[in-house]
């Protein structure tokens, strides 16, 4: 059963990891406003929190939780064809279906959509080059065999003939102008970047094509309920599979070792991802025409894994799991010290820098024109930087401690956010994803392991509680306060403020907790002198009261 464990978390891990990192984007080509998505994204807790402990008890009534696990596994594939087959709700606006000619001190092509790549094959094809955007704000068109050379304003407009070597390289040029020859091996003085309109609409239909459109309203509101029943069963699938984990992980006595247990869930996640997105690239137009990009490789993936989760669930044992528990009746033995208030506050902040961060650096780096097989790379940076920290996790618990490496989240945190903010190229966010081996891997070690110790007896019920409200709470919050921010003042300025906040918040907990500390050894240290000198003064008590009986019996 242990092995059939680990291969249920391993696909899981990786349908998760094949979907959910395209939701947010995908919802962007829905039509979906960043503020829509911030709201969508936060009301999903509500699911998360509700939904399992409904459709466990059910499954604890009938005693039927391989069944429940089984159609929570369905149900999430049901619902995420419902918001694949969504239909767009508004036009996307940018330079989509535009041919583009570009040209530098190298060559001079045609950027063209994929639909019209024939277009390069006919000789010669007439147009109007306009638009121009160049350097030195001047149109030096160069012709190398000729070693002639000709300017224009950038501003201009240039009818001419085209005609094409490999690929969509302009071999020569022939402008309109009569005193100008024919120019071969195209080249410019200065990297332009120009528009072009066909003269021949007939060489390739260049309509935008929107395809299905419907009501915004009608969309926004089917997503928002295909997310929440998704969200609902996709919690009791994680609930379910992972409570079984768990009894299998103490039936083994290797509790200790918290973060081995997801080594492969980690993996797993970390390497589908850039997969999905390489498909995604390859069956998408360029990014330069997003309206037509294509997530069907991430929907279909995750059917397919899902579906073999399925056929392991079958072999899984997960009739002896206790989902008998409420955790709300035993929330208030947890909230019964300064300190465990704390820790339970920290985990909620840091689930919204996680929550913002998983949420909204892919719309981030979809605008700096991101291939969506980088997208996938970063989770398999964080997940590849993570696992000597998960495999090490125990020595770095042991030897700088559970509270220490919450408050030093923050801190990366701050790092992690502000980067974001000032990157130019989207390559530059890896350094960034690689610190997940402390905000995320080792962070959770610590917080699970200190959420087991807080109170004896209760681990399930504490693993359950900081489960919620970090990552349900806390990410929830964070898409919800993070994306108001990006939607009022722009990406950059939010990740800059949520790096500020980590901070203030980074500090707040050092001083409040080893402030709470300190006062509490001191008080400990006060009482300590006090009973001494107690102890002492009855000592002396007792003493005097002997030898004053001493003194009588001698008399």
């Amino acid at each position: 059963y242990a092995i059939m464990s680990k291969i249920n978390r391993s696909f899981r891990s990786k349908a998760i990891g094949c979907l959910f990192p395209y939701f947010t984007i995908h919802m962007r080509q829905l039509g979906l406003s960043v503020e829509e998505t911030a709201i969508i994204i936060s009301t999903l807790p509500i699911a998360s929190v509700l939904g399992p402990p409904v459709i466990c008890f059910v499954a604890d009534k009938f005693g039927k939780y391989k069944l429940a696990l089984l159609f929570s596994l369905m149900m999430t594939i049901i619902t995420a064809i419902g918001i694949q087959m969504l239909p767009q709700s508004r036009p996307l606006y940018g330079d989509f279906n535009k041919i583009k000619f570009r040209c530098n001190t190298n060559d001079a092509n045609l950027k063209v959509p994929k639909k019209c790549l024939d277009l390069c094959r006919q000789d010669p094809i007439k147009v109007n080059i306009r638009s121009c955007k160049c350097e030195q704000n001047s149109f030096c068109l160069v012709g190398e065999l000729e070693n002639f050379t000709t300017c224009y304003a950038s501003n201009t407009n240039h009818y001419a003939e085209l005609f094409f070597g490999p690929t969509c390289e302009v071999f020569a040029l022939k402008l309109s102008d009569p005193n100008i020859p024919a120019l071969h091996q195209v080249q410019c003085k200065h990297t332009c970047v120009c528009e072009i309109n066909l003269l021949d609409s007939k060489l390739c239909d260049l309509s935008v094509k929107i395809g299905r459109e419907a009501n915004h309203q009608t969309t926004l509101w089917l997503y928002l309920l295909l997310r929440l029943i998704f969200t609902l069963f996709q919690s009791t699938c994680f609930n379910l599979l992972d409570a079984s984990a768990l009894v299998l992980t103490e039936s083994e006595t290797s509790k200790s070792y918290y973060g081995r247990q997801r080594f492969w869930a980690i993996l797993a996640s970390g390497t589908f991802s850039p997969l999905c997105g390489y498909f995604i690239d390859q069956m998408s137009e360029d990014p330069e025409y997003q309206e037509t990009t294509n997530y069907a490789p991430a929907f279909y993936a995750f059917y397919i894994l899902v579906a073999v989760t399925m056929f392991f669930s079958l072999f899984l044992n997960i009739e002896t799991i206790p989902f008998g528990r409420n955790i709300f009746s035993e929330l208030r033995l947890v909230l019964k010290t300064y300190e465990n208030w704390l820790f339970l506050i920290a985990l909620l902040v840091l689930g919204t820098y996680s929550g913002f961060i998983e949420n909204f650096l892919f719309l981030f780096l979809d605008d700096l024109k991101a291939p969506k097989y980088l997208l996938g790379l970063t989770l398999t940076v964080g997940a590849l930087t993570g696992l000597p920290f998960l495999y090490a996790s125990k020595w770095f618990v042991e030897n700088l401690g559970r509270i220490n490496i919450l408050i030093l989240s923050f801190f990366f945190y701050f790092v992690r956010l502000y980067g974001y903010a000032i990157i130019e190229n989207p390559w530059l966010c890896m350094p960034f994803e690689a610190m997940e081996a402390v905000t995320y891997h080792l962070m959770w070690v610590a917080a699970s392991t200190q959420a087991a110790k807080l109170v004896p007896g209760l681990t399930a019920t504490m693993l359950t509680i900081t489960a919620i409200i970090h990552y349900d709470c806390g990410m929830g919050l964070g898409s919800l306060i993070g994306g108001s921010i990006m939607s009022k003042y722009g990406a950059r300025s939010a990740f800059k403020l949520m790096g500020y906040s980590a901070i203030a918040f980074g500090v707040s907990y050092i001083l409040f907790y080893y402030g709470a500390r300190l006062n509490k050894s001191k008080a400990k240290e006060v009482r300590n002198q006090f009973l001494t000198s107690f102890k002492k003064v009855e000592q002396n008590g007792a003493n005097e009261k002997r030898t004053t009986s001493e003194i009588e019996e001698k008399l």
